[in-house]
């Protein structure tokens, strides 16, 4: 619903039907750590659903309407300081959705918290779906608008790569630190995002990269969950003569990601994983 929503008020609506139970689902493990995560991310997600509707608002008073149709002809026209305003509250929403900075604090600590299969459910579908409605919000109601979000979206590309990676960089837990490999994720996925609706690839170089996350983050997981008792990436040394089924995954599927522009550090976990 996310992904095609043609109208602000159904966007809305995605947006509710992924979160709660999404939130349920983090605390699904009913421990400790389970109820931190949950909460942490419920308390996030409901601060920014509120900036959310207070934009959608804004959107509807600045093209009166909230279809995406009527508001392509409508926002040019429109006072651009409301389109501005709108705009970003519409983002500080699909940022958290996605795990983006800024909405990327929850990323870290829900992951960890949450069940494994829950932390690749976060981390990916979601995303998907949040990058996917912004690009078609962008090249729609956004393309014949004079405010700068082009610039907005680059800005916070870089700053989603930048400290995504740094912060995975000196992460020793292993799920922490593909939390943090996630939301660097998000920033090279903005790329054709912040194009979008100028080139003749954009769509497609946005499409292409979301299917080899999606594959690739999930066969992360994949392995996380295979190896429970495995925390850290010291743990995973010598798991090749245990368990030579789940290098022979890792390693494409790191090499994969490395390929795409992921932190170097998953890179590091296959090689504990390789290790003698």
């Amino acid at each position: 619903m996310l992904a095609g929503a043609q109208d602000l008020l159904l966007l809305a609506a995605g947006y509710l039907l992924a979160s709660v139970p999404a939130y349920a689902l983090a605390g699904f493990r009913k421990d400790g750590p389970g109820t931190g995560a949950a909460l942490k991310y419920y308390v996030v997600g409901a601060l920014l659903g509120v900036v959310m509707l207070t934009g959608i608002t804004v959107l509807l008073a600045a093209g009166r309407s909230t279809s995406y149709p009527v508001l392509r002809g409508a926002l040019p026209e429109a006072p651009a300081g409301l389109v501005a305003v709108g705009t970003v509250a519409l983002l500080a929403e699909i940022l958290f959705k996605a795990g983006g900075v800024p909405g990327h604090f929850w990323v870290p600590d829900t992951v960890q918290g949450s069940p494994s299969p829950v932390a690749a459910f976060l981390t990916t579908l979601p995303k998907i779906g949040a990058l996917a409605a912004f690009y078609r919000f962008a090249a729609e109601p956004l393309s014949g608008t004079t405010t700068p979000w082009p610039d907005l979206v680059a800005v916070l590309s870089v700053a989603s790569m930048t400290l995504g990676n740094l912060a995975a960089f000196f992460q020793q837990d292993v799920k922490r630190l593909l939390a943090h490999s996630t939301v660097s994720q998000v920033g090279y996925i903005l790329m054709p995002v912040a194009v979008a609706g100028r080139t003749d690839i954009d769509q497609k170089a946005l499409l292409y990269y979301l299917a080899g996350y999606a594959v690739t983050n999930l066969g992360a997981f994949a392995v996380v969950c295979a190896l429970p008792e495995a925390r850290t990436i010291e743990d995973y040394r010598g798991v090749a003569r245990q368990h030579p089924a789940l290098a022979v995954y890792a390693t494409p599927a790191a090499v994969t990601d490395r390929v795409r522009g992921v932190s170097r550090i998953k890179l590091e976990m296959v090689g504990a994983i390789q290790r003698r």
